[in-house]
């Protein structure tokens, strides 16, 4: 009623089959940023300046964050959570799991390393609190899983960088969720110039399926301050 709401499919794969960088996704992210605010322009007679307010979870997050850190044109962004580490650069077990995710749907198959890979992410209790039909759709999506943890792996993040992102941010994390997504929402806090941190009461990583009004509410709160 009151926002237009545009969900972005990420192109998590190449043309060869490769997983595609975090700063790919982020130029994909800024150029559909620039299509929509030159559509909204045309549709609403030629009235300039609209900036959308960037919403994204977990690994969105991350995409979420190089964006802003490449300069995209927005007004503000939501960080649900993204998965990184609470200090500059990857840690040097990520690529173990990664590594032995691979080993398990070799030999188990992708629904069984994709079940892995949230239960570790959401913890055991999250993955049981899924509706069977999420479960099932997010287990099916082993290629994209592997592709967005490789290139996570992959990806050189600086905390420092962050010092030029003067956007608007609310850093939201779960109740529930995991203590090291704490840490990191800790990290962004300190980082980012204007970045202001909540918490869900009563959600876990997957807040806006676990909490979805006290997450509409906390999304709609900030855009109204932005305003």
């Amino acid at each position: 009623e009151r926002f237009t709401l545009i969900a972005v499919d990420r192109h998590t794969v190449d043309d060869h089959g490769a997983p595609r960088t975090v700063q790919a996704q982020a130029q994909d992210l800024i150029a559909v940023c620039a299509e929509e605010a030159a559509r909204f322009a045309t549709a609403s007679g030629g009235a300039g300046g609209v900036r959308p307010l960037l919403v994204g979870s977990s690994f969105g997050a991350v995409v979420v964050l190089e964006a802003m850190l490449r300069g995209a044109a927005i007004t503000g962004a939501v960080l649900c959570e993204p998965p990184l580490a609470a200090t500059s650069h990857t840690p040097p077990g990520a690529a173990d799991f990664v590594d032995a995710l691979e080993r398990l749907a070799e030999q188990h198959g992708g629904r069984a390393a994709a079940e892995k890979f949230l239960r570790t992410v959401l913890s055991d209790a999250g993955f049981a609190r899924m509706p069977a039909a999420w479960v099932e759709r997010s287990c099916a999506k082993w290629p994209d899983i592997r592709s967005d943890c490789r290139a996570l792996v992959a990806y050189d993040f600086s905390y420092e960088a962050l010092a030029q992102v003067t956007t608007p941010v609310l850093l939201l994390g779960g109740e529930k969720s995991a203590p090291y997504f704490a840490h990191t929402l800790d990290a962004l806090a300190a980082a980012l110039p204007r970045a202001r941190r909540d918490v869900l009461r009563g959600a876990g990583h997957m807040m806006h399926g676990e909490a979805p009004r006290s997450f509409a509410r906390a999304v709609c709160d900030f855009a109204d301050s932005l305003r």
